[in-house]
């Protein structure tokens, strides 16, 4: 199995409320992406949730992006993608599995195991936690992000070890 990635950057021509496709196809070709293979989105909300794709039958109308921030799928050919500003694209895959995911964590997403989800829904159709490999994607420098003491001190009511993320 052959796991193909990319991270657009700020030249990326794609329309990030995907109303016109063209512009998706365009960059896939321009990565060298087949743009023939049905590509994925969702509707990223800050959430815990994921879509599993794991029939074909799942696989959403282009004009309909289902409400997640995570997609999991075992199915071959399928492209999924997600959109980031300051947030992690993470991708993970099984290569002896044939499972892949994407997940978009912000802080929200990260508070509410958007993670855990993930690797819970490979896990559901066919991943083996020991064979997942992850791959974090650019996302906001930590000197550069500044939060208020009532975000930081909810972090630490959840777990007082959380202080190792924050300077």
């Amino acid at each position: 199995m052959v796991v193909k990635y990319h991270f657009f950057g700020k030249d990326c021509l794609i329309n990030r409320a995907l109303n016109d496709y063209s512009d998706l196809e365009k960059n896939l070709t321009k990565q060298n992406f087949s743009s023939s293979h049905p590509a994925v989105f969702v509707n990223q909300i800050h959430s815990a949730d994921v879509l599993v794709i794991n029939d074909q039958s799942k696989i959403p109308a282009s004009n309909n992006r289902p409400k997640a921030d995570a997609i999991v799928t075992n199915l071959k050919n399928l492209i999924i993608g997600l959109f980031t500003a300051d947030c992690s694209p993470i991708l993970f895959f099984d290569e002896k599995n044939s499972v892949i995911a994407a997940a978009h964590a912000g802080w929200p997403g990260a508070f509410k195991n958007i993670t855990d989800n993930t690797i819970s829904k490979m896990v559901e159709i066919g991943a083996e936690i020991s064979e997942i490999k992850v791959v974090i994607g650019p996302s906001i420098r930590q000197k550069s992000y500044e939060i208020s003491q009532e975000f930081y001190d909810r972090f630490l009511d959840e777990n007082s070890e959380n202080k190792k993320f924050f300077i």
